[in-house]
């Protein structure tokens, strides 16, 4: 089990939601375009992929704007990686994906499978670099 350190200075204003691709589409793929397509100039046709879908997104927000975002996949019965993590520029540097990424590893390790039809359940997760 990962342990993690709190913060020493969280951003009071920031909420982390978990949320999948029907809710996060539209904020998450704005992020994802900004900073994977328009910044670091990944094709476009590399960015979205069926595994959105089937995802577990999470959005950032701070008073309600979106600036981070990133989805775990399930990628076999008991792993899932974490992926497709980005904060908007003027937003890094504070500890958002750190935040983030606590938030998905909670979730994954807070998840109990019910039955096969629960996707995240007792995971063990992948973090891509």
């Amino acid at each position: 089990m990962v342990k993690l350190t709190p913060l020493h200075n969280p951003l009071k204003n920031l909420d982390i939601l978990l949320v999948d691709w029907v809710k996060a589409s539209k904020e998450a793929f704005f992020i994802r375009k900004t900073v994977f397509i328009d910044e670091q100039r990944v094709p476009e046709e590399l960015e979205l992929d069926a595994d959105d879908l089937q995802a577990i997104h999470v959005l950032a927000k701070i008073d309600g704007l979106s600036v981070g975002t990133a989805r775990l996949v399930a990628i076999s019965k008991d792993q899932a990686q974490i992926g497709r993590m980005a904060v908007l520029d003027q937003y890094r540097g504070q500890g958002i994906g750190r935040q983030i990424l606590e938030k998905l590893i909670q979730f994954a390790q807070e998840s109990e499978p019910t039955n096969e039809n629960h996707l995240l359940g007792g995971f063990f997760i992948l973090v891509n670099n």
